[in-house]
């Protein structure tokens, strides 16, 4: 964008110069009234004028369209990894305590570094807060969710190595409720207007 910008800004400036030496030939011309057989030279120069104008217009629009569409592009593919960069953090982490409760220790360990992973590729971009504004409103920061975020990968790695030796004896049932803590099954919708609500 910031290429568009400074192109943006030298034709600008190039258009203004322009503009001043078309508003000086007008007043010398209005000033100067030229005797009739200089009117055909005039004229020649009036025309060149536009042309070289024209042409100059032509000419920046012909680098200033393919850049600005080369730069949207661009942007739209940065925000639709941001998007999917965000997906999967959150989803990673929504998910985090069936997968672990449905795996052995080092593919747990293995399950549980890839969600912290996925937490810091999705705040490395821009966008990030956008995304969070859409799902939480305007209550979640990016450092709030950072931070309930790195509570519940800390929590659950800390309910990991609690239990590490006993990890792969436990059933699935038994995994889940020692991470119930760590990672709480909450709603982002009122219960009250779930299906499966009491």
């Amino acid at each position: 964008m910031r290429n568009v910008a400074s192109l943006f800004k030298i034709a600008l400036y190039v258009t203004v110069v322009l503009m001043a030496v078309a508003v000086l030939v007008t007043l010398t011309l209005e000033l100067t009234r030229p005797s009739a057989d200089r009117v055909p030279l005039l004229q020649l120069e009036l025309d060149m004028f536009k042309t070289i104008l024209a042409g100059f217009v032509v000419g920046m629009l012909g680098i200033l369209i393919p850049a600005l569409a080369s730069e949207t592009r661009e942007r739209f593919g940065q925000r639709k990894e941001s998007r999917i960069a965000y997906s999967k953090a959150k989803t990673g982490i929504d998910y985090l305590k069936l997968r672990l409760a449905a795996a052995s220790l080092a593919e747990s360990a293995a399950v549980l570094r890839e969600a912290h992973f996925h937490k810091h590729q999705a705040e490395l971009f821009d966008d990030f807060p956008v995304w969070l504004r859409k799902r939480y409103g305007a209550k979640m920061t990016a450092d709030r969710w950072d931070e309930i975020m790195y509570g519940r990968l800390f929590c659950a790695r800390q309910v990991l190595e609690e239990n590490a030796d006993l990890w792969d004896l436990l059933s699935p049932a038994q995994r889940i409720a020692l991470l119930d803590r760590s990672l709480p099954t909450t709603s982002e919708i009122p219960l009250e207007r779930l299906p499966c609500a009491p």
